[in-house]
């Protein structure tokens, strides 16, 4: 008998679990085997991809190389069009004196607000850091970071493999 849960059965199992002061061990012990098959596959998957890609990798170098070098723009082999594109990359300013004059000249044209964004980890990162000093400072529970609001509270499940 399988008893590997399917996708459409998921919904329909929580549904049963919700409100329930017991959860059935069967059931318990079939998501953990379900959840584990699936990750152990993304796993394989995933580093067969990176072997794939290591592989990969050089070989893309090499024809790139020899395109430059017989001076092919573009061709068309194996169902694939291999292209040479040129592209221009600026670096991102590293001293707090590069940022503060590129800052000063988006806003000068307008365009600070455009280009300009918050990292979310490190926007999550300076909240917790700032609610810390507060609470430690003053015993406040609650902070809230102009702009941001209050933090939504929401819990995840980590899978890891076991050592």
């Amino acid at each position: 008998m399988n008893d590997e849960i399917q996708p459409m059965e998921f919904a329909d199992m929580i549904a049963d679990l919700e409100g329930e002061a017991e959860v059935n061990s069967k059931d318990l012990k079939t998501l953990t085997e379900t959840a584990a098959k699936y990750k152990a596959e993304i796993d394989a998957y995933e580093e067969a991809i990176t072997k794939l890609k290591n592989l990969y990798n050089p070989v893309v170098e090499a024809l790139q190389s020899t395109l430059e070098l017989l001076d092919i723009k573009k061709i068309s082999a194996q169902g694939y069009e291999f292209k040479i594109e040129a592209k221009s990359s600026v670096q991102t300013p590293k001293t707090e004196e590069e940022k503060k004059e590129l800052f000063e000249y988006l806003k000068s044209i307008d365009l600070f607000y455009q280009i300009v964004s918050v990292n979310s980890s490190t926007l999550n990162s300076t909240y917790k850091n700032l609610a810390a000093q507060v609470m430690e400072e003053t015993g406040a529970l609650e902070f809230i970071m102009p702009g941001v609001g209050k933090p939504t509270i929401y819990t995840t499940l980590k899978v890891k493999k076991e050592k």
